[in-house]
């Protein structure tokens, strides 16, 4: 066994000193990393240079720096040491003034782009109307509340919003949309949808499969979460739109949505 570690060893350092004597990030591009590992957008290449015999590479993923090392048909996450030296460290510091102006640009794409789906959302607000299953409250600034019957913090979003709506009498209306993100949910949005449920009847759903088989509204609800929430820029559910006052929050996070509304 030792000696088949020395002969791998020997091998591995025979392939590095041929790769070495190469331009080993002539090959390099997002393309061709792509092609090795799924990399989020936005994405480039900040850096690429010979390290070792590899190719040290710093990529920007939406403003933070990832490296990552390549040979001619493999790429490797994670730090470089030499001589107890911490040789990505090193690279990443080279490049901080960089790092700090994507970061920035990074933050001004983000916002530009929350702008974009908040008119979007505005432009589109009767498609919003159009799929609320039932209301909670009555009277101040409307928000809209997608739900999904499977998810785990969406009942908790509800009874936040209830909350809400008792302890500040006519400070908010919100609409109720449920509809089925995950395939599994279908037709426990179709019960509440055909049926009519309110919300006290939407918290207590029972976790039994139902025997529903849809309805027009319910299948009109499915066809537009598709069509529209893409560009609607929502990660996941519950999330909380509030049109008229041009913000959105992402998650159960009720004391943010009290904030908001001007609660506290």
């Amino acid at each position: 066994m030792k000696k088949l570690s020395i002969v791998f060893f020997l091998f591995f350092a025979l392939c590095i000193t041929a790769q070495a004597g190469q331009n080993v990030c002539g090959h390099i591009t997002m393309e061709w990393l792509n092609e090795q590992a799924p990399i989020p957008a936005p994405n480039k290449i900040i850096l690429k240079k010979e390290q070792f015999g590899l190719c040290e590479i710093i990529i920007s993923i939406n403003g933070e720096f990832v490296p990552v090392y390549a040979g001619q048909n493999f790429i490797l996450a994670g730090q470089m040491f030499s001589n107890r030296k911490q040789i990505t460290d090193i690279t990443l510091q080279s490049v901080s003034d960089i790092q700090a102006e994507e970061r920035q640009n990074a933050e001004a794409r983000r916002l530009f782009l929350a702008e974009q789906q908040l008119e979007y959302i505005k432009e589109h607000r009767a498609v919003l109307d159009e799929m609320t299953a039932f209301t909670v409250g009555d009277g101040g600034q409307v928000v809209y509340l997608i739900t999904d019957p499977l998810c785990p913090h969406c009942k908790s979003a509800l009874s936040g919003a209830m909350d809400i709506v008792k302890k500040y009498p006519g400070k908010a209306t919100f609409q109720v949309i449920v509809t089925s993100i995950f395939q599994a949910s279908k037709p426990y949005a179709e019960e509440v949808i055909c049926y009519g449920w309110n919300a006290e009847k939407y918290l207590a759903q029972s976790k039994d499969i139902p025997q529903t088989l849809g309805c027009q509204k319910s299948e009109k609800v499915f066809k537009k979460t598709e069509e529209f929430f893409p560009n609607f820029g929502l990660s996941g559910v519950p999330a909380f739109i509030a049109p008229d006052a041009g913000w959105k929050v992402e998650g159960a996070n009720m004391s943010r949505v009290q904030e908001l509304l001007k609660l506290q």
